[in-house]
Parts: structure tokens; sequence; C-alpha cells
């Protein structure tokens, strides 16, 4: 699963722009919230007239109203440092598109030569999966999460099949629990535009918030809508993994709403210790270090 909550929907040029029934970052945030998605994927960069996709104030008038706020888009590493830096975000909240070699190319450097790592990208499989040895090397980019763009209209395929994309993405060897469908929106699409919907709950995101009306709003909150459990519901065991991806979720939701710098850099070394990249060998090269430092100035256990 990604670094953000899912559903997620994506957003472009509506914030100064015009949309279809929001125009600003706080009239989105309701909609949001009324229609239960839980994360927004800002465009980093400029629109066709020059103006920035996405200002500072957007992003926290959404994380203001408890959205988690990913930022998505085509640039170079070092475009992508200074946008997120820009909007406030981390760099686990960078979400690249990968369209093609190029774009795939893009992420990779950004790895290899900037130590900049994507954990989850939004793709159509060109250049994420259909070149041979694709699916590895984004893996060791740090992807861990394909948002698979399933738009219904393109080439007059059937990209409505849910099943059939994620799939797809099998297929070309990325895990069933990597894979989260992305459904089009902005030709009026519903969720009975879409089929082999079973089974994916609440783990789905939406492209275009811009297009849509109301009534889209209102049919996929409804989409799948998941009861909270009852106290006689048998848990599921949490698992260690599970365990240190709420460690990072709760660190990066605080980070986000901190403004001094001392709290913010005490939760990102929570984060980073919590952090799936730091697997057993790096973790037991740092411990005793750490817990040493720890007892040394007297924090308690």
């Amino acid at each position: 699963m990604p670094p953000w909550p899912l559903p997620i929907i994506f957003c472009a040029w509506g914030f100064r722009n015009g949309g279809a029934i929001w125009q600003n970052a706080s009239q989105l945030a309701y909609q949001c919230n009324q229609a239960g998605i839980r994360s927004v994927a800002v465009q980093l960069g400029l629109n066709e007239t020059g103006d920035k996709n996405t200002l500072l104030e957007d992003a926290q008038t959404l994380r203001n109203a408890g959205l988690m706020v990913a930022v998505w888009g085509v640039a170079h590493a070092g475009q992508v440092l200074t946008e997120l830096e820009r909007l406030d975000a981390a760099e686990q909240d960078w979400l690249p598109q990968i369209e093609g070699v190029s774009q795939r190319d893009l992420v990779i450097d950004a790895a290899t030569n900037s130590d900049l790592y994507a954990s989850a990208i939004v793709t159509n499989y060109s250049g994420a999966g259909d070149g041979a040895g694709e699916v590895d090397w984004l893996r060791d980019c740090g992807i861990e999460t394909v948002l698979v763009e399933c738009y219904n209209d393109l080439y007059d395929q059937p990209y409505q099949d849910l099943e059939r994309m994620l799939g797809q993405g099998e297929a070309y060897g990325w895990d069933p629990d990597e894979l989260v469908p992305v459904m089009g929106t902005y030709r009026g699409q519903f969720p009975n535009d879409f089929t082999g919907t079973e089974g994916i709950g609440r783990n789905w995101g939406l492209y275009l918030a811009e297009p849509m009306v109301q009534s889209q709003w209102d049919a996929f909150g409804q989409f799948n809508p998941a009861p909270p459990p009852t106290p006689e519901d048998e848990m599921e065991p949490v698992t260690d993994q599970q365990a240190r991806d709420s460690i990072v979720f709760a660190a990066q939701a605080s980070m986000q709403n901190y403004t001094d710098d001392k709290p913010r850099g005490r939760v990102t070394v929570c984060r980073r210790i919590a952090n799936s990249g730091n697997e057993d060998d790096k973790w037991n090269m740092c411990r005793d270090t750490i817990v040493q430092a720890l007892d040394d100035a007297g924090v308690p256990d």
C-alpha cells in the first residue's frame, strides 16, 4: 500500500482555473471528506499559463482538513526536490508518473544519482512493466505501490475491467498487493462503468477531480463503503510491517502539522527508524548506538 491512505484522488489545474463544482482547495477538501476520499495527489510544476499548479496554501488547506497530500507529475530530481520543499512535503510524498521509457528513466536517475526514492508510481504500464527488467529496476528504486490507470476509453480497449488491468500488472511481475486501480472520471464515468471491482474495497484512486460533478462524487463516495468493525469482530493480528507502517504514517501526519523544527526533527528520526527501507541489516548496525545514546541521555523506556 502507498504511504497515503486510500482512496486517493488526483487533481491538476483546478485550484485557480475553475473546476466543475469546486473552485479552491477548501471546496475540494469538503468534497473529498464527504466522499470518504482520504488523500489528494496535487500536481507539481507549472500549468499552460505559467502559473504554479499547486500553491503551498492549497496543500496546507487540504492537510488542515485531514487529508494526506501526495505530489505527482513528471520532473527531474532537482525540480522534484524543489517542489517538495516548496509544498512542505516529504520525499516519500513524491508520486512520479511513468507513461513511457523516458519517464521511467527519470525515476531511476533520481534514485541512482540523487538518492531520491519514490515509494509509489502512477502508470499505464508503459515503462513500468512492459519492458524486460523494468519491474526489478523500479523495485530497486524503492517502488512498492503501482497505481494503475484504468481509464476505460483508451484506444477502444477494455481498460474499464479492473481485474484485467491488475492482472496485467501481475503478468508483468508486480505482486497483487502492490497494485491499486485508478479509475478515470473525466468522461463522466460512474462506478458501474467499471467491471472487475470485486474485492478492491476502498483501495482505489480517481483521476480526475476537476471534471467530476456532484452525482459522481456521491456515487464514488458510496462505492464499496467499509463499515467499521464491531467489538464482536475478530481482528487480524498486526504484523511487524503493519506496525512499522503505522508509525511512518503517524509520523508523516505529525510532521505536516508541526511548524516548529524541533518536534519535526524528532518525528523525522522516528519515521526513518520505522521506514521499510531500514531493513534488519541496517537496523542492526545502528540499533545499539541509538539505544545507548537514549540511555546516556536519561530518556525513559
